[in-house]
């Protein structure tokens, strides 16, 4: 007697590349998730979230352009993601597209008031212009929305250092350390206020 057993199918659906994709991200495996992004691209080719995600991804390691294509087929698919204009427009800021990244990331928060990403970004740009106070105030706004990310506080600090306010600065690096004490960027620029002021001891401490 011949039995005939069922082929089993073991392919993975588009979502499942995803998932394993976002996994492989947060654990440092960058090229492994830019695989799994495109084969679940490959799989359904509207996959919104797949190219987003690769686009992410790009960012991250630098490949800047490859992110900016990756963004634009999102945003074509989905012309309210507000999280891929954002990132587009920090990504066109890289690249000295001043004009288009503004444009960007001030449709990434006319879509979404929340995105505390947003103003960082846009923050950043104003800062790179020597915008202190503007970029104070989007950094303000950014904390406001998502007021445990260390980094808003850093660079926050940072801005209010160059505008001369020293002493909020000392308290924005403050807090962006004891949000994250293994910051250590923010203990050095906190020392070198220290150091300015005189605070030898202060200094001492935090270097």
């Amino acid at each position: 007697m011949i039995i005939f057993l069922p082929i089993m199918s073991f392919a993975q659906s588009a979502d499942e590349y995803v998932q394993k994709g976002v996994v492989k991200f947060q654990n440092g495996d960058s090229v492994g998730a830019l695989n799994d992004f495109s084969n679940a691209i490959k799989i359904d080719k509207n996959n919104t979230q797949a190219y987003y995600l690769r686009g992410a991804t790009n960012l991250s390691i630098g490949k800047v352009e490859d992110a900016i294509n990756d963004y634009d087929k999102t945003i074509e698919l989905d012309k309210k993601y507000s999280a891929a204009y954002a990132e587009r427009g920090y990504a066109k800021a890289l690249l000295g597209d001043d004009s288009g990244s503004i444009k960007d990331i001030n449709t990434a928060i006319l879509l979404d008031s929340s995105n505390a990403e947003a103003y960082n970004f846009r923050a950043l740009i104003k800062f790179s212009k020597g915008d202190y106070k503007g970029s104070i105030e989007d950094y303000s706004k950014a904390i406001k929305l998502n007021p445990n990310d260390s980094k808003y506080y850093h660079n926050r600090g940072n801005a209010k250092s160059a505008n001369g306010d020293s002493n909020d600065s000392i308290m924005d690096f403050s807090e962006a350390i004891r949000l994250d004490p293994r910051d250590e960027q923010s203990y050095f620029y906190r020392a070198s206020i220290h150091g300015n002021q005189k605070n030898y001891q202060a200094a001492i401490t935090d270097f």
